[in-house]
């Protein structure tokens, strides 16, 4: 879970969910990262920040059950330039 105190709260904007974008997405371990923000293990719910273009965690990036799926969500988007 991703937290804010109220004096940043001002810096959260929602937005819309346009076809095609990053939002609900899944993502597998170790590929490129879409969009630079915060990602949430759907199965841990370990939260890793990255970069645009960089590789998101891998496989091992916390212990699993060998049978627990890895995929990455998107759960905050950072404005970067």
């Amino acid at each position: 879970m991703a937290y804010y105190v109220p004096s940043t709260k001002k810096y959260f904007q929602e937005t819309t969910e346009p076809e095609g974008s990053v939002w609900r997405k899944l993502f597998h371990p170790s590929t490129d990262c879409p969009a630079s923000g915060i990602y949430r293990c759907i199965n841990c719910g370990d939260e890793v920040t990255s970069n645009k273009g960089d590789k998101l965690p891998p496989q091992n990036h916390t212990q699993h059950a060998s049978a627990d799926k890895i995929l990455w969500e998107l759960i905050v988007m950072t404005k970067t330039k």
